[in-house]
């Protein structure tokens, strides 16, 4: 009986103290072959957040990263975003397009269900983007919609 209260009392705190830190916004990109796209990626994620103060926005890069190839543990600045949103500390991810995230659905899913359990809003900027989701069968499907695409 006492671990259980002790337990609540813990998750207590811990959210009294993710409320009173100041969430900021994260921007993710990734290119996987020199750079093609990091350009679009920057112009079209700063529309979006032309209203974030700069120091209230995290800027997390991948450079020259295969998707396909590399899983998410070689992705460097997804680690460390995901990382920071377990942390409490992001409260919004701009990211041009899910397969930014993912191509691999599994690991695609796993993101969601991070933003999910954190309660991080997802902005997706590209204009063909449909807006994330709050169900999950929904996000896998368009996960799984990006992977089978790169089998084709």
């Amino acid at each position: 009986m006492s671990s259980r209260i002790t337990e609540r009392k813990y998750h207590m705190q811990r959210n009294i103290k993710r409320s009173l830190v100041k969430k900021k916004t994260a921007e993710y990109k990734r290119t996987s072959s020199g750079g093609q796209d990091l350009k679009l990626q920057s112009e079209t994620n700063a529309e979006y957040l032309r209203d974030t103060p700069k120091e209230n926005t995290l800027e997390f890069t991948d450079y020259d990263v295969s998707a396909t190839k590399l899983s998410m543990e070689n992705r460097p600045a997804l680690g460390r975003m995901l990382k920071i949103i377990e942390n409490g500390m992001i409260s919004r991810v701009v990211v041009y397009e899910r397969d930014r995230l993912a191509r691999n659905v599994y690991e695609y899913i796993y993101i969601v269900k991070k933003f999910y359990e954190y309660e991080v809003e997802v902005v997706f900027t590209a204009s063909d983007a449909p807006p994330f989701s709050k169900e999950l069968f929904l996000e896998t499907w368009y996960g799984l919609s990006g992977d089978l695409f790169l089998q084709i």
